[in-house]
């Protein structure tokens, strides 16, 4: 978390609406916190309050009180994770704080939530991923051993597995379930992720009585230096060792290039770096270096988050996977990406691609972590653009094209996200019927974040979009639309499907714009790619 620093809080903050519906009085929230449940935020000092401390004990008290979505039964506790700032990068007068639920101690998979607050200690949203009762046995009738054996039958080839862990499974069923989470390694049957060589890392639940696999979660997704992709002239940090310089940037931890072959981490004489090959790594690192900097400096002055985790962290990369395929990898504390090639065999590290992995990244170091199908993609690719037009490098040009310098697989970008069916079977408006491809999947999303930063007929170059209802709407620019979509990141919980999605995002723009004008933008967004009002979401007046 990091270190606060008292702020004033915002005026005309929305608080959530306590209706009779909750029993609960703002009295309750502002009272004294319940004798069960999450541990009570630290007292604030009376002059100045601290409004991170502000926050937390808000959120921490609207949870012990069960306020709106957040009910839980006799034998069900929240536990804190961790408090982010958001709202405006200059002012950061919007706290997020995640939970998860415990029954009987076991961790519930499913049972996390959000509350946001604002500095003041407004709560204004409660969102929580599941309000199923639990009612479970917490003794199984599978030994780890057995549940291994099963997980291992979702894959193709497995090349490692991890120690299960019992847990309560929510997410996913029709009621919850006692199940052991298995980690395995390797080529899954039947991966959302569908190019490459189908290597993944996934969480796998398996049914603690029948042995049967109820549920799986993705766990990868998928100096001075002259570039592949972003051309010569580019500046990022290194790091003298000795005579010879490496390639760790100094200013951003954990952001390093590391050759794939030799797993050592690039080293150079003279500090200037990469060539105007295609197949050179030392050149796709070149281009790794450049825009993960530029990606974190997007996060730090447009939207006020310090590194990937919030706490002034990156995550390294490899280049020089022999594979068609680039993915994010989860299975180390901060994670980390993989870069491979495409079919001619050059390093595919341009913009968007390497912005596209990180934002898995940013996505797995947000509540709930990766989003899952069918929006992690999507996710992914509203990053990639974002970094593209922060960065604005002439030699890859801002555009809402995934893919387009690197041409994976010799048929131009692999996503349109203003006209997403112009790849055949990628859909340009939702429905519940969507394609199994997490790839294809994410074109609802891709369009709506198009329709909301630029509308249907821009005027700055960007191409006319069309709509699933005839509307002809006007953006609000990408940098507000990113503004919006990173803090409805932060109200993330399990199971994000394109109706939380919108949930999220109204309640973001809302909390962000008390005149609702944003939150009218983003509600006719999603109107425009046929994905209408859902209950629950939040209205705006």
């Amino acid at each position: 978390m990091r270190v606060p620093k008292p702020r004033t809080a915002r005026r005309n903050r929305r608080a959530v609406q306590l209706t009779a519906a909750t029993g609960l009085t703002a009295a309750l929230i502002a009272g004294t916190l319940a004798s069960s449940g999450v541990a009570a935020g630290a007292t604030a000092p009376a002059d100045p309050p601290d409004a991170t401390a502000v926050a937390v004990a808000a959120a921490d008290r609207a949870v012990n009180a069960g306020l709106g979505t957040l009910r839980k039964g006799a034998q069900e506790t929240y536990t804190r994770l961790g408090v982010f700032e958001g709202g405006d990068a200059d002012t950061q007068d919007l706290f997020y704080v995640s939970y998860n639920k415990t029954y009987q101690g076991l961790h519930v998979v499913g049972g996390d939530a959000v509350v946001s607050t604002d500095a003041a200690g407004n709560v204004l949203t409660t969102l929580a991923a599941s309000q199923a009762s639990i009612s479970v046995g917490t003794t199984p009738k599978l030994t780890p051993a057995q549940a291994t054996a099963s997980a291992r039958k979702a894959f193709t080839t497995v090349t490692g597995t991890g120690t299960p862990k019992l847990v309560v499974l929510v997410v996913g069923q029709p009621k919850p379930v006692l199940a052991w989470e298995v980690p395995v390694a390797g080529k899954a049957k039947h991966s959302a992720h569908d190019h490459g060589d189908n290597a993944t890392q996934e969480l796998v639940y398996v049914d603690a009585a029948t042995a049967k696999v109820a549920h799986s979660a993705e766990q990868t997704a998928s100096g001075t230096g002259r570039g592949i992709w972003n051309g010569a002239g580019l500046t990022f940090g290194t790091t003298q060792s000795g005579s010879s310089y490496r390639m760790t940037d100094p200013a951003r931890p954990g952001l390093s290039c590391i050759d794939y072959s030799t797993n050592r981490i690039m080293t150079d004489a003279d500090n200037v770096w990469g060539s105007a090959s295609k197949t050179d790594k030392v050149s796709g690192c070149v281009d790794v270096m450049y825009v993960a900097a530029g990606e974190w400096d997007l996060l730090k002055t447009w939207y006020g988050r310090n590194g990937l985790d919030g706490r002034g962290n990156w995550a390294d990369a490899e280049v020089g996977l022999p594979a068609v395929n680039a993915y994010w990898n989860h299975s180390s504390n901060i994670g980390g990406v993989i870069f491979g090639r495409n079919n001619l065999n050059y390093w595919i590290t341009g913009t968007d691609v390497v912005a596209h992995e990180y934002g898995h990244g940013l996505d797995a170091k947000t509540p709930s972590g990766i989003s899952g199908y069918p929006s992690q993609e999507a996710v992914a690719d509203i990053w990639g653009a974002l970094t593209e037009h922060y960065l604005n490098n002439p030699n890859d040009k801002p555009d809402y094209e995934v893919g387009e310098l690197i041409n994976l697989s010799g048929n131009g970008p692999i996503r349109y996200m203003y006209n997403p069916s112009r790849v055949s079977g990628h859909p340009n408006c939702y429905s519940t019927s969507l394609p199994s491809s997490v790839h294809a999947a994410a074109g609802p999303m891709n369009h709506w974040f198009y329709l909301l930063a630029e509308g249907t007929n821009p005027t700055n170059g960007q191409p006319v979009s069309p709509t699933c209802n005839s509307s002809t709407l006007t953006g609000i620019g990408i940098k507000e639309a990113g503004r919006i979509f990173y803090n409805a990141m932060m109200l993330k919980t399990s199971g994000m499907s394109y109706p939380k999605w919108r949930i999220a995002t109204l309640n973001a723009a809302k909390n962000l714009d008390a005149t609702c004008v944003k939150y009218n933008k983003v509600k006719a967004a999603w109107n425009a790619v046929s994905l209408g009002a859902q209950p629950g979401e939040p209205t705006c007046s």
